[in-house]
């Protein structure tokens, strides 16, 4: 019995991958069948020289515009991107960019949020983008990577969005993280621009990028 359960506590740990991996951890597994890599830069970007395998997937497949805010994608629209992207069930993901600037960070970081969002089980960062995995020696592709097809059934997680009346009633309870780059006393400043806005959330923490 117990040779069983380590045995089977060996298989889950060959499925899971860290939440965050390396260049060289991405280099090492290119030939995995169940590795799904997406890349999240502008196509332009993407065009000029991708991790081999890699699937291009704007974060306009991702979010929409409302108004003056973003918000995700329908649970429609989300299950017909991660099918043309071939995600299935157990399949593993890394989303990665090419670290263009700070918003293209922050790409990446929102496509795995969304991912996830829709029931995405194994999901991963590759820290430090593109370039980590060119300095772990692996070479770049420009062949352009068609899309696939899986069966994926998306379930979404409600839990991962807060609405507006939960955050005024968690105010002053819960800790908040304001993450806006440098926004203090009501202004948004960023790249010399400046730009009045309206003061942060009471008792919210400062994170700037």
């Amino acid at each position: 019995m117990r040779n069983l359960f380590l045995l089977m506590l060996a298989a889950v740990s060959l499925l899971a991958v860290e939440p965050v991996v390396t260049g060289a951890w991405v280099e090492k597994h290119l030939g995995d069948k169940k590795l799904v890599i997406v890349d999240v830069s502008n196509a332009d970007a993407y065009e000029e020289g991708h991790i081999p395998g890699a699937i291009n997937s704007g974060i306009e497949r991702w979010r929409k515009g409302v108004g003056k805010h973003a918000e995700v994608r329908s649970a429609q629209e989300l299950q017909a991107e991660m099918r043309r992207l071939g995600i299935t069930g157990d399949a593993t993901v890394v989303v990665y960019s090419h670290h263009l600037d700070n918003k293209d960070m922050l790409r990446a970081t929102y496509v795995l949020w969304a991912m996830e969002y829709a029931g995405a089980k194994n999901t991963a960062l590759l820290d430090g983008g593109i370039k980590a995995y060119t300095a772990a020696g692996g070479t770049l592709s420009e062949t352009e990577e068609a899309d696939r097809k899986s069966g994926f059934s998306v379930r979404t997680h409600a839990d991962m969005i807060a609405q507006i009346g939960e955050v005024k009633a968690s105010l002053h309870k819960v800790p908040m993280i304001d993450s806006r780059p440098d926004c203090k006393e009501g202004v948004y400043s960023h790249a010399n621009v400046r730009i009045g806005v309206s003061s942060r959330l009471p008792h919210s923490f400062m994170e700037a990028s």
